[in-house]
């Protein structure tokens, strides 16, 4: 064995020898520490711009494929799952469960609501600011362009697994507010 290799293995043993072992659990234990760790306003903004930045980027990008490819590659992007809070997502699958209850209606969507509204084209979101923000809670506004639209909303954002997430989608129509999470209950309600 070279001495260089030698010298090597003692370092390593003494290092070790030095440093008790850590359990393998540590992973929770590093998780709880991201959940905890202190959120400011501008954190919730920049999410929130990276969020619709991922979403602009790729419905802009469908819009210039082939329809079934382009709506396919929307649909494995996973925007739900990747950007909405827990809560949201349990919501939704409760939707989907009715909705595919009752084949051939309607069903509950008539528009997307990442892009406000059936079509898409020159998808783009400015002014996003935070309108409030709490501890693990926050709301943001953004203006969502689309085919030469411009659709004030707001997001209800929450602090979960570590991030923010969407946890409800707000429109608003003629001064009214809309939560797109009421009236998800309300169509589970009926």
């Amino acid at each position: 064995m070279s001495l260089a290799l030698m010298g090597l293995c003692t370092f390593m043993c003494m290092a070790c020898k030095n440093h008790s072992a850590q359990p393998q659990n540590d992973k929770s234990a590093n998780v709880e520490a991201v959940e905890k760790k202190p959120q400011k306003a501008a954190d919730v903004k920049t999410r929130v711009e990276t969020i619709y930045k991922d979403v602009c980027d790729a419905y802009n990008s469908a819009n210039q494929m082939e329809l079934g490819e382009g709506m396919k590659m929307l649909q494995d992007k996973k925007f739900d799952e990747t950007f909405c809070s827990e809560a949201w997502n349990k919501k939704l699958a409760e939707v989907v469960e009715k909705d595919n209850q009752n084949p051939g209606e309607m069903g509950f969507f008539d528009y997307d609501y990442w892009v406000m509204g059936q079509d898409f084209e020159n998808l783009a979101v400015t002014d996003v600011k935070v309108v409030s923000f709490e501890n693990d809670k926050a709301v943001v506004s953004l203006n969502l362009h689309n085919m030469g639209n411009t659709n004030p909303i707001k997001l209800k954002m929450v602090y979960e697994r570590g991030d923010w997430f969407i946890d409800d989608f707000i429109t608003s129509y003629e001064g009214e507010e809309d939560s797109l999470r009421a009236d998800m209950d309300e169509y589970l309600a009926l």
